[in-house]
């Protein structure tokens, strides 16, 4: 019986892969769940795939059996039954090596969802993307909880007829996967997550956060901001002091930022500029704006968009 030749392939992000798949000697089934994405796998030949990058998604890839070894943000892992493996959006290469008889299931969650969950918890937008640890150890409670459910759900899904194919079934539980997602993995947020749930902030400082939220680009004011809550200024001022440790316009100027962030993170530097960036968010003083975002993030603006290649 003849023995299969290792098999390699190529993209440019892991939410490419299924393009490649041809390459490659495997039987893959991709499913939805919502705006999650499920990818169950069985290898049948060595193989091995290279992205320039992760994407646009969050990426938990657990070895049903054999393993997987991977290489991504200068960590090298070796992902079993045991250990999943954790994958950073926008977190620069990924290199992946899988034996033949190799099954897997790969559970893909876009950023945007982990982020809108996070600040769901938080109750307030998070300040910087989140930080998972590389791996989930799934001897832990939360880790092994979460994968039954992954799991269950992934079943359900292959079935005929399933429930799961109507969206008003799959989006909560979507949602319960996303949230889990968080307490599951070990991440930048979690001490926060630990925390009592703080009481409730007044609906006058809820309705200014999503307006600012909701549009960043108008130039509010205080003024307009207490008219559309139904305050006074002082009152608004005094709330979001009390409550979050900033003025309104402080916290508009986060959003700002976290936005221009975003967009440095995914432009394209042959095409953008850190100049138009900044000033689609009203950032028109570029000294300031680069020393903001430094303090921020830990790096200048031009190296948030060249990390973007």
């Amino acid at each position: 019986m003849p023995v299969n030749r290792a098999r390699s392939a190529y993209a440019a992000t892991i939410d490419l892969a299924p393009t490649v798949v041809d390459d490659l000697l495997v039987t893959a089934r991709f499913q939805r769940l919502g705006d999650i994405g499920l990818i169950s796998s069985v290898m049948h030949a060595d193989s091995q795939i290279a992205f320039d990058d992760v994407g646009a998604n969050y990426y938990v890839h657990l070895p049903v059996s054999g393993r997987l070894e991977s290489l991504h943000r200068g960590t090298q892992l070796i992902a079993t039954r045991e250990t999943a493996a954790v994958f950073q959006p926008y977190g620069g290469a990924f290199r992946g090596r899988w034996a033949a008889g190799t099954t897997s299931l790969a559970i893909a969650l876009p950023r945007e969802s982990v982020t809108s969950a996070l600040a769901n918890l938080l109750g307030e937008p998070p300040k910087s993307d989140v930080r998972f640890d590389l791996a989930m150890h799934i001897s832990d409670s939360h880790a092994r909880g979460w994968m039954d459910l992954v799991t269950q759900l992934n079943r359900q899904l292959a079935a005929p007829g399933s429930l799961l194919s109507q969206p008003a079934m799959a989006a909560p539980l979507a949602e319960s996967v996303v949230t889990g997602f968080l307490f599951a993995v070990r991440n930048s947020y979690s001490e926060a997550l630990d925390q009592p749930t703080p009481p409730p902030r007044p609906k006058a400082i809820r309705t200014a956060i999503e307006l600012m939220e909701t549009d960043p680009t108008t130039p509010w004011t205080v003024a307009a901001l207490a008219q559309k809550c139904e305050v006074s200024a002082r009152t608004l001022q005094s709330g979001f002091r009390h409550h979050l440790g900033v003025s309104p316009l402080g916290y508009l100027r986060a959003v700002r930022l976290r936005r221009a962030h975003d967009d440095l993170r995914a432009a394209d530097p042959y095409t953008e500029s850190v100049a138009a960036i900044a000033q689609r968010w009203g950032f028109h003083h570029l000294g300031r704006f680069a020393a903001a975002h430094e303090a921020e993030y830990g790096q200048s603006p031009s190296q948030a968009l060249r990390s973007s290649r």
